[in-house]
């Protein structure tokens, strides 16, 4: 810019020395005989000058001549003010992507930690928990009273279920960057599932209800949707209450271009104030936590399953109204 703007003063003004600077300040306009001075003000301050060599004809610069440089050096000050806004802007935009970057990379590496404690703490307690069953199995038939060891049975069977579930969550999450997925029938997995889901159901005398459209295809996994699906039901019979109508309603649909899996059921809900954190691990709510069993890991493995699938689920809910569990995923062609 400032190589092309000399060159076109130089042919405006006949002269073959003409110079712009940037970074040096001259604080007041000076003029020689032969030459023309005038200094480039951003803000009221000096930022450089334009010097304007002798004519070629010897003539001395006219007040005409003095106005359009003015007016050149004025446009060279907004221009440079422009140039340095993009400047400081291009580079915060780099210095921020740069922190993003890195901490993304933070994050990672701490998950990925988090992750790897999770897998090693689920295999450690695994040979513990099968050794001290194996031992209490042995001690059933010396005992006449076994209500203590059958608590503590059940103590076991509660830790071996914890230790399980984060198993399947950290392998679950490990695959999330390399499990591939590939077209399934989803309206054939529910049918199934809910077959299953059936029989569980009818020892809790529970009616199983469905509405399944079919040939509905999604991409993705037949295991882990299937552990999503059952997770949920589940959840719906082991949280159902003692109310009168005991029903789990399990609906398939096409909604533009997803597939709507639902589960609802009529069972004891979810409070106002425990439902924002359904889905974070470990969380249990206090409604439930000492009359139900449970790890509170089941709907993170759910809503990881989901958006491994690029899905998204979601919970409707209240206190002895029941629960309906939505999920939304990309339909297949």
């Amino acid at each position: 810019l400032i190589s092309e703007s000399e060159r076109a003063l130089k042919a405006i003004f006949r002269t073959p020395e003409i110079a712009i600077h940037f970074g040096q300040q001259v604080n007041v306009e000076e003029k020689a005989d032969d030459a023309y001075i005038i200094p480039i003000r951003l803000d009221g301050l000096s930022i450089g000058y334009i010097h304007l060599g002798e004519k070629l004809s010897g003539d001395s610069y006219t007040t005409e001549d003095k106005q359009l440089v003015e007016t050149f050096a004025y446009q060279a000050a907004t221009s440079l003010s422009r140039a340095l806004l993009y400047a400081d802007s291009k580079k915060h935009a780099s210095e921020l992507e740069t922190k993003v970057t890195e901490r993304t990379l933070e994050l990672t590496r701490a998950h990925e930690r988090e992750r790897q404690i999770i897998n090693d703490i689920s295999h450690k307690l695994q040979t513990p928990l099968a050794i001290a069953q194996t031992r209490i199995d042995r001690l059933k038939p010396k005992l006449t009273d076994s209500l203590a060891l059958d608590s503590l049975e059940n103590s076991l069977a509660e830790i071996s279920r914890f230790a399980y579930d984060l198993l399947s969550l950290a392998r679950l999450e490990s695959e999330a960057s390399t499990h591939e997925h590939n077209p399934l029938l989803i309206s054939s997995l529910v049918d199934d599932c809910v077959d299953e889901i059936h029989i569980v159901a009818r020892d809790h005398r529970i009616e199983i209800q469905k509405s399944i459209t079919p040939n509905l295809k999604v991409l993705g996994s037949t295991h882990r949707l299937r552990e999503a699906l059952m997770s949920l039901a589940s959840n719906s019979i082991k949280y159902m209450g003692t109310s009168d109508k005991r029903s789990i309603l399990i609906t398939l649909e096409a909604r533009m271009n997803m597939v709507a899996l639902t589960v609802q059921d009529t069972g004891m809900g979810i409070s106002e104030a425990d439902l924002p954190f359904v889905f974070d691990r470990f969380f249990r709510g206090k409604d439930v936590m000492h009359s139900v069993h449970g790890t509170g890991i089941g709907l993170s493995i759910v809503k990881c399953i989901v958006q491994q699938h690029g899905g998204e689920v979601k919970i409707f809910s209240s206190q002895a109204q029941g629960t309906r569990t939505e999920i939304l995923l990309p339909a297949a062609l």
